[in-house]
């Protein structure tokens, strides 16, 4: 059981030394007084919630970068028409699902909302500051398809791409 504890605290940058050596304590001294299972069970018990309360900080922040890293990747490829979530998850090195589910929990949003959101500002910019036709818009911001992104755009702006230009001009 101490191996295993080991082994997780270690994945976080610690050992069962550390929680030992915070509090002035000598922890094979304490080993060596585990006389009972009783005492041995409220004993690791006791590192148990140690650890946890020691890495739950660092699982916490490790939840805000990951998100940060996802935003700036979108960011940076939501204008690639093959990006999507397999791309991202490969570059975060996540599979889907738990990208997926944290994404949500911590944006309030689901990845292919938040990137079709960043489409959808980036074309309508497109189409009040250029000339470009819908298809060069529906490229520049990352559709392949351009009845698709009309589609998509109706769907998100509530009116085509070409009624939007014509009322906000």
């Amino acid at each position: 059981m101490a191996v295993s504890l080991q082994d997780l605290a270690h994945s976080y940058g610690h050992t069962i030394f550390t929680f030992s050596e915070e509090e002035g304590r000598n922890l094979f001294a304490e080993l060596a007084s585990l006389t009972t299972l009783g005492k041995a069970r409220r004993w690791f018990t006791h590192l148990c919630l140690e650890i946890r309360e020691k890495i739950a900080g660092q699982r916490e922040n490790s939840h805000i970068q990951f998100i940060g890293k996802a935003k700036s990747l979108i960011t940076k490829h939501f204008t690639e028409s093959g990006f999507g979530l397999e791309e991202i998850c490969e570059m975060i090195g996540v599979s889907p699902s738990y990208f997926s589910s944290t994404f949500k929990k911590e944006v309030g949003l689901s990845f292919v909302q938040y990137l079709t959101a960043m489409r959808m500002d980036r074309a309508k910019e497109l189409l009040l500051k250029t000339e470009g036709k819908t298809y060069e818009i529906a490229q520049a911001v990352g559709f392949s398809e351009p009845n698709y992104f009309s589609f998509s755009f109706k769907r998100h702006v509530g009116v085509s791409p070409s009624q939007y230009r014509q009322a906000n001009r």
